[in-house]
Formats: C-alpha cells, structure tokens, sequence
C-alpha cells in the first residue's frame, strides 16, 4: 500500500484564519501534514530574496514559508481564496497566491491548489486534480472540504450585550484593529500583543470579537467589496457607538492595498467619538525601539480621557457621523 503523501501547509496568510479547515479536512481524509515553523528572521529573509518589492509584509513572509516547505513535504498547500462571504471578495494576492508562487521559485514540489470561492452560492467546485494529488477519490474530497468549510461559517450571536468582555483584573482596554495572519504573527508584530499587555493595558484583537456584529454595525455609503473592510470598518462603528474602548490601535503593513482606504474611514469614526487612535504601520525594516515609542505615546493617552474626556489630540477630529455616511 503505497503511503499517503506529506502535505506542507505554509503559516501563512490564509493559515491563522483556514487552519481548523485544513485541520478537518486532511484529518477526515487521513493524510499528514506538516506545518511551517512560526515565522523567523531566516524565514522572512527567504521570502524577501524571491518577492518583489511592492508585495506586503505578510506576503513576503508567506512565500518563506513556503521556501522552508520545498525539501520537507511532497506537496505543498496553496489554496487559492477567493470569497468568504457571499457577494464579497478578500484581497486578491490570496486568489492569486498559486500563480505568485509558481513564478517566484524554480523548483517546487506539486502545489495542491483547493479553490475556495463562496461568492455566489456556498459551493465548493470539483476536486479532480487535488484529489489525483492526494489519491483520494475526488466525491470524498470534495464533501471532505464542504464539511471543514463550516468551521469558518459564523452565524450571528445574537446578542445585544457588550461587545468587548468586561474585565474586572485591568482597566484600559485597547481594541487592534489588524488582518489575523498579521497581529497573530509575534514576529512581524515584534510582539505587539505581549508588549501592550507589559504596558497595564488589555489588548484584545478584532478577530476575538463577534464577527457577525461587527459587519452588522458597518455604515458606509454602499457596501465594501472587501470582506474584512467590512468587519474592519464595524468595528470602528461598533466602538464609537458604544464607547467600550479606552483606545483603538490600527496595525497595518506597508503596501496593503485594502487597508490605504479602510483605515482612513476606520480612523474618522474613532477620531469623531474622542477614543484615542493611532496607526501602526509595519514593513521589513521596522525597528523595535521606534514600536516602542509609539506604543509608549499612545498609551500615555488613555489615562488623560478618563480624568478629562476632552484632552485629546485634535488632529484628525471631525464632525464625521454615521449619519453622513449614509446619505
């Protein structure tokens, strides 16, 4: 019996949002996998000797990912994502990240290509070539992956308690508004998460936070074409309604397309409700001291609302309301 192939998953971009999908979808089809190394200087630096210079940070890091997997797996995972949501798309570099891999490196074992695209009706097309790859009959793979799929289908709680979960043990809360496979990474971050929480404040992440609320709160003149723009852009209206943030960090990387738009829309709401804002823009030769001081200046902020609500910086306020934005 000739033994199943290894799969390399790269973590990477789709992986912090898709990993319980590939967990339930190679587990029912009893294939191993094998998983990159959390991201690392000798990683990143892979990914930049390949990529072009206009690619964004977590791209860059991605395809070193997928460099460390080339002599380690049979075959490599790489999905091509289209839509999550109906009549919605995510960034293009996720649909087109098999063609931008193929032509970044020389040698590569077979990629296994899954399409996943949920734009018009919740479908998952045949499965014939991932399934020859794999040696698994295509009907079993592709029921495989409509049953693993359902992991990242989150209804709406229904419910109309806080947003944020009260905690008693600190009382600054600062919401981070970040794409996942971006403030979960601690080295592209340089540990964002765990240097705000040294710094007495609770940092809670926008993907911790009930999805289905926050593209529900999402007021904008017509709908984005971008599905996290939605749940980024709820977020910020979400919070300036109900004022449970003591502040709002927005992290970014240098050359992200969705997010040159989505974060000025994002900003003008926080600005407007007097929640302390501040951009964090990440690329390769960010340096950890100049994190620091922006962090160290942002939160030196917060205790300043709670005794004087008022002091607060005046750039960027307006009298940008939600209201406006609808009409």
């Amino acid at each position: 019996m000739t033994a199943a192939p290894v799969v390399g998953i790269p973590r990477g971009l789709s992986f912090t949002q898709l990993k319980p999908v590939w967990e339930e979808f190679f587990g029912a089809l009893g294939v191993p996998t094998l998983v990159s190394p959390p991201t690392s200087r000798a990683i990143l630096e892979d990914g930049l000797r390949v990529s072009v210079s206009e690619a964004c940070l977590p791209l860059k890091a991605c395809l070193g990912h997928v460099a460390s997997l080339i002599d380690k797996a049979d075959l490599i995972l790489v999905p091509r994502c289209v839509s999550l949501h109906r009549r919605e798309y995510i960034c293009p570099k996720f649909a087109g990240l098999p063609d931008v891999v193929r032509a970044s490196f020389g040698r590569l074992p077979p990629l296994l290509v899954p399409e996943i695209n949920l734009h018009n009706a919740r479908r998952v097309p045949r499965m014939d070539t991932v399934a020859e790859l794999l040696g698994v009959d295509p009907e079993r793979v592709r029921r495989a992956l409509v049953q693993a799929l359902r992991a990242i289908r989150r209804d709406p709680s229904g419910s109309d308690g806080p947003l944020i979960a009260p905690e008693a043990a600190q009382s600054r809360t600062v919401v981070v508004i970040s794409h996942p496979y971006l403030i979960h990474d601690r080295f592209l971050t340089m540990g964002l998460m765990g240097r705000l929480s040294a710094m007495g404040v609770r940092p809670v992440p926008m993907d911790t936070l009930d999805a289905a609320r926050l593209r529900a709160a999402a007021v904008a003149p017509k709908p984005l074409f971008w599905s996290w723009g939605t749940e980024a852009l709820g977020c910020a209206c979400a919070l300036a309604r109900s004022g449970e943030a003591d502040g709002v960090l927005f992290v970014t990387s240098f050359g992200c397309g969705v997010d040159s738009f989505v974060e000025a829309m994002a900003e003008r709401r926080i600005r407007a409700a007097g929640i302390p804002y501040a951009l964090i823009t990440l690329d390769e030769h960010t340096a950890q001291a100049g994190l620091i001081t922006r962090l160290e200046a942002f939160i030196d902020t917060l205790p300043d609302r709670r005794t004087h609500d008022r002091n607060v910086s005046a750039h960027g306020q307006c009298l940008y309301t939600d209201e406006s934005a609808s009409r």
